[in-house]
């Protein structure tokens, strides 16, 4: 029997889990709707880890341009992501494509961060009961509407990514979405750095397919067919990462005898080798320290330049694995900073740039009224 499809599943997660999903779902109100649903309802297409969709909504009830924006604290990763960096990040995705959202409905927006203080740095997440940001809205008929909306419905990151090396031009396209000034975007092409960067980058996936309660946390997140999707709509599954032709078969094959975790994992670290030996463009987001608002800010520009490059036709592969900061990823850890951050600097992402392929199914969200809370 071909095992090559049943490894490609082991994978499929990692591809498309913190995808900007094609749109769908839950469709924007009409006549005399709160434009602040309408701006969630884009924003909750945004990237997320694990497409745990990280995000809660409160509606002010005093303000009808104001809404806050809080931790989903049911919807963490404490195995992979103990400290929640990642989640911020994520918040990141969701405050930068609703800016995006609101500039095409006509209004300006005043993101403020951490408005009752920032969480301490060994805070896990379970305790972020205070809003992550308070989001103002201000009319601005007639100003240009920034992003790339459309690529909201545009290619998800797949195995099989096409190469390219990215050149100097599309580099510096892609860094214009950057406008903070604490915050640096490298971009890698040459052939030494490669040779640095890709054995850490595959070192470390292949810790976290075979550390027992990371595979488990990711494995239990795994959707395999339409219902449990339906009954759990975040975490994992094959919608964004396996070619519509072949879907439904192997949600059903799946379904039926699922693979182990143990063979799903390694598996999975087999096909993460060859996408990254065959990678010609990384890019790595650095800040000034590891304030929580500037993982929020990072997970900003990470979500822009992931509409940027799908919009121009390009696919993005996360892999950040050696980012992740529990205790067994701790010698890999320090190993990619020491090699390509500055002192006092952490970097927040690393990501693969290819071409993006035809023919994947639509991923999927929670429904907009099912992220908003009173």
């Amino acid at each position: 029997m071909n095992t090559r499809p049943l490894s490609i599943l082991a994978l499929s997660f990692v591809l498309g889990a913190c995808a900007a999903a094609p749109r769908g779902g839950t469709p924007a109100p009409g006549a005399g709707r709160d434009v602040r649903l309408a701006v969630v309802d884009q924003a909750r297409w945004s990237m997320s880890a694990h497409n745990m969709q990280p995000w809660e909504v409160v509606l002010d009830p005093d303000d009808s341009l104001a809404f806050r924006v809080h931790i989903a604290g049911v919807r963490l990763l404490p195995q992979a992501d103990p400290p929640s960096r990642q989640t911020l990040m994520s918040i990141g995705g969701f405050l930068a494509v609703a800016e995006d959202a609101a500039a095409a409905e006509g209004y300006r927006t005043r993101i403020d961060l951490f408005p009752e203080g920032e969480p301490a740095a060994d805070d896990l997440g379970k305790g972020f009961t205070a809003p992550v940001a308070v989001v103002h809205l201000q009319p601005a008929p007639g100003s240009p509407a920034p992003g790339n909306l459309d690529a909201l419905g545009g290619a998800t990151v797949k195995a099989g990514l096409g190469q390219l090396a990215l050149a100097a031009r599309q580099q510096a396209d892609l860094r214009q979405v950057n406008s903070f000034p604490g915050i640096a975007v490298d971009f890698f092409t040459d052939e030494q750095t490669l040779a640095r960067l890709k054995p850490l980058l595959k070192e470390a996936f292949r810790l976290e397919m075979t550390h027992l309660p990371t595979l488990e946390e990711s494995y239990t997140l795994m959707r395999r067919n339409a219902r449990q999707i339906a009954r759990t709509p975040w975490g994992l599954s094959y919608r964004s990462s396996f070619p519509r032709k072949s879907l439904g078969a192997i949600q059903f094959f799946e379904t039926l005898f699922p693979m182990k975790p143990a063979k799903w994992g390694l598996a999975g670290a087999d096909i993460f080798d060859r996408e990254i030996d065959s990678a010609r463009t990384f890019v790595l987001i650095r800040t000034s320290g590891n304030r929580r608002a500037a993982q929020v800010e990072a997970g900003m520009v990470f979500q822009r330049m992931w509409l940027r490059a799908v919009h121009d036709g390009l696919a993005v592969l996360p892999a950040s694995q050696p980012l992740q900061e529990y205790p067994a990823m701790a010698e890999l850890y320090r190993s990619i900073h020491e090699g390509f951050a500055g002192a006092g600097e952490t970097i927040q992402m690393i990501a693969a740039i290819g071409v993006a392929s035809p023919g994947f199914a639509a991923g999927f969200r929670i429904p907009t009224d099912g992220l908003v809370r009173p």
